[in-house]
């Protein structure tokens, strides 16, 4: 694991085929940062964009950010990100989560994933950190495997993960929370790489 500068994340996102941020939800800067980062990539051809949004908003996307969703995902912010990155030409934004009836969460958030992969192209995805991890994690005596980590299984080939990690501020999830202070080991772990943020602000919403 090793904290990168914004120079060499947007050296991993033109040279990698399969990119996966793990985020903190609710907060102002991290959108803002992936709409500049991506907004670069944009200029030197097209991509596959996987949001971690219910795919039945994928042609309606601002009846998601209409919504009172309570988790941070439906802030102005993504809303601003898919607009822009939305007005390139070449890149195709897709909504990822999907209610099959059958396996986990994160087992559909894999399968949706590695079939928009299937297709071609470079993929960038961004899901929450705990989903974007490429190891399994335990919550007391419950395992989690991760989409980060079942995506990569699947695809049998290399998924490049990235923790974006606030160092300080507050977010919005379920209310205002602040952000404790962090362990960089702990937010890596399941991570190739870590991108420090520095201070947040809680996102905004409609």
């Amino acid at each position: 694991m090793t904290s990168i500068s914004l120079k060499e994340l947007e050296m991993i996102l033109k040279k990698e085929q399969v990119i996966v941020f793990g985020e903190v939800h609710g907060t102002k800067e991290t959108p803002e940062m992936l709409t500049h980062a991506l907004s670069k990539l944009a200029e030197y051809g097209g991509f596959n964009l996987c949001l971690e949004i219910p795919k039945e908003f994928e042609k309606q996307p601002e009846k998601f950010f209409a919504q009172s969703l309570g988790d941070g995902r439906n802030s102005l912010e993504y809303l601003r990100l898919v607009h822009q990155l939305g007005s390139y030409e070449g890149v195709r934004i897709f909504f990822v989560e999907e209610d099959t009836g059958k396996g986990t969460k994160d087992e559909n958030l894999a399968n949706r994933v590695a079939d928009i992969v299937a297709c071609g192209g470079k993929t960038v995805i961004i899901l929450g950190n705990m989903h974007a991890r490429k190891k399994p994690l335990k919550f007391g005596s419950t395992e989690i495997i991760p989409a980060g980590y079942l995506l990569e299984k699947r695809l049998k080939k290399e998924v490049m993960s990235i923790a974006l990690v606030p160092s300080r501020g507050m977010y919005y999830n379920h209310g205002i929370k602040k952000i404790t202070e962090i362990s960089l080991p702990e937010h890596a772990n399941g991570f190739d790489h870590i991108f420090v943020l520095g201070e947040v602000s809680p996102a905004s919403f409609n």
